[in-house]
């Protein structure tokens, strides 16, 4: 099973009353946000695109080139590797708790006021954010390369910033020099809450009943919907037999079921049998914002990247432009049953990390611990994490053979693809 779809970077952060007061008070002493030469209308930075997670390029004080996310659901930049601080000599202001997604406590955090930070041509001065005391999310091993932290809104809020999933690079554009045509996609109205972009009116249809849904637009999590409260409702949904390991949260592990939406629809265009997470409530134990009630879930990196996205938070709307060669692409996953993680320093050696039950693994007994070595007669150091995932869910029916290492045993697996929901 391909982690990085379920696993919920967008963590949902609700940092607390306190990073707020921070913020404002860096905002009174002339807070700068990002800007660039006049001359120039817009800011391209090429990024690079790891299990429908885009990572741009960030430079924090004096920092070297660092990896982040970029990530419409969170409200706050997040530092996620601990010694990136040290080196920075970055000064905790306040230690605070914070609370995500997952099964475990809320964990320990710092806020650091009075950063600067460079985005490609971009710079902002007298930037607020977190770092953590330890890097629970271990953010590289999953997606299948460095990465150093998150950024959302600090990025969208006072700009027109236009992901380009097809040539793989975003643009930022001052709102005063951005104009709306038609020719530029199709224009749907959000709601920001917490600095999160929420879309109204998406529509799923479950095998009861067709509602039109608020969904956060969730760059930074790499499934293709997460629908929320409906975890074993099988009157509802399509769902798996058995509870998955979706993934990983600041919290802890996120528990829950995948399934299948029958019909989503957004503005003209529709989608058939679409897979979706279900996670369980326990996973989901967040304070509830205001408005949050009327939330049915997110919408992830799997779907969005069919598009090229315009987001306007100051005027309140997306802009969706289909790639043709994307937009209908079948939804995919859970068809091995594999669960694999990429190991440190260079992120090219692979082990399984769990093993879901009834699945193609399980029934040619891969275990985790597994090291993988070859897959389909090429060295697994042929491959990234991505690309490992996305051949483990192409086709119902392919086979995938491997090479694995267990202990001081080497084993030969063949296993073929099927639907597990």
């Amino acid at each position: 099973m391909k982690k990085l779809l379920f696993i919920k970077l967008c963590v949902l952060l609700l940092v607390s009353y306190a990073l707020c007061a921070q913020k404002n008070k860096a905002a009174k002493e002339e807070y700068i946000s990002f800007h660039w030469k006049k001359s120039k209308k817009t800011v391209y930075i090429p990024f690079d695109l790891y299990s429908n997670l885009v990572i741009i390029p960030v430079v924090i004080n004096n920092s070297d080139t660092l990896k982040f996310i970029l990530d419409t659901g969170v409200g706050t930049t997040i530092l996620s590797d601990p010694e990136v601080a040290k080196q920075l000599g970055l000064k905790s202001v306040r230690k605070i708790r914070v609370n995500g997604v997952g099964m475990g406590e809320p964990i320990n955090a710092n806020i650091v006021i009075d950063i600067r930070m460079s985005i490609g041509e971009a710079r902002a001065n007298r930037l607020s954010m977190i770092y953590l005391d330890t890097d629970v999310l271990d953010l590289s091993s999953y997606v299948g390369t460095k990465i150093h932290g998150i950024i959302g809104s600090d990025l969208f809020q006072n700009l027109v910033v236009t992901v380009d999933y097809l040539n793989r690079k975003v643009e930022l554009r001052n709102t005063s020099r951005y104009v709306y045509r038609p020719s530029k996609g199709l224009k749907f109205p959000i709601i920001l809450m917490d600095n999160k972009p929420y879309i109204q009116g998406v529509k799923l249809r479950n095998k009861r009943q067709t509602t039109s849904d608020l969904l956060l637009l969730d760059s930074g999590a790499g499934h293709a919907f997460s629908i929320e409260g409906q975890t074993g409702d099988s009157t509802k949904f399509h769902l798996s037999p058995y509870q998955f390991q979706l993934g990983k949260g600041l919290n802890g592990v996120i528990l829950g079921h995948l399934g299948r939406i029958n019909q989503v629809g957004l503005g003209p265009w529709k989608w058939n049998d679409v897979v979706s997470s279900f996670p369980d409530s326990l996973s989901y134990q967040v304070k509830q914002m205001q408005g949050a009630s009327t939330v049915s879930g997110s919408i992830g990196g799997e779907f969005l990247r069919r598009f090229k996205l315009t987001f306007h938070y100051t005027d309140n709307y997306v802009v969706f432009k289909p790639i043709p060669s994307r937009l209908n692409r079948p939804f995919e996953e859970g068809l091995s049953g594999l669960t694999i993680m990429a190991l440190s320093p260079d992120f090219k050696r692979f082990k399984v990390e769990a093993v879901q039950d009834g699945s193609p693994a399980d029934d040619v007994d891969f275990r985790p611990g597994d090291e993988i070595w070859m897959v389909n007669n090429k060295k697994a150091t042929e491959y990234r994490l991505d690309e490992l995932n996305r051949l483990l869910q192409t086709k119902v029916g392919d086979k995938v053979v491997f090479l694995i290492k267990r202990g001081t045993e080497v084993h030969l697996k063949e296993i073929t693809l099927k639907r597990l929901f």
